[in-house]
């Protein structure tokens, strides 16, 4: 199911109900449904779900571990010699 369609109902739903959503959210929202626009326009066969799966699988992780702060340089001490970058990493490296 295209992302727009999931967020159009969810804003159907929420209309009639005494639901808010805070603009950060709709912003957010608003910004997930542009780009998975532009990639089906350039791509009919782009799929959004695949290109954040990884990215929502290690955030989850990262928030389930709930790790300390020498344990935070210490992975991120691993992930800057590992040859193999996570997902999270190529973000933090790119940015560089």
């Amino acid at each position: 199911m295209p992302l727009f369609l999931l967020f159009q109902d969810l804003f159907a739903i929420a209309t009639n109900q005494p639901i808010h959503f805070s603009s950060t959210i709709t912003f957010v929202l608003k910004a997930f449904s542009t780009l998975e626009g532009i990639g089906y326009s350039l791509d009919p066969d782009f799929s959004f779900e695949k290109i954040v799966a990884p990215y929502a699988q290690e955030f989850l992780y990262i928030q389930q571990e709930r790790r300390t702060g020498p344990q935070l340089v210490h992975e991120i001490m691993k992930q800057v010699d590992d040859p193999e970058p996570t997902p999270c990493h190529c973000l933090i490296v790119s940015r560089g």
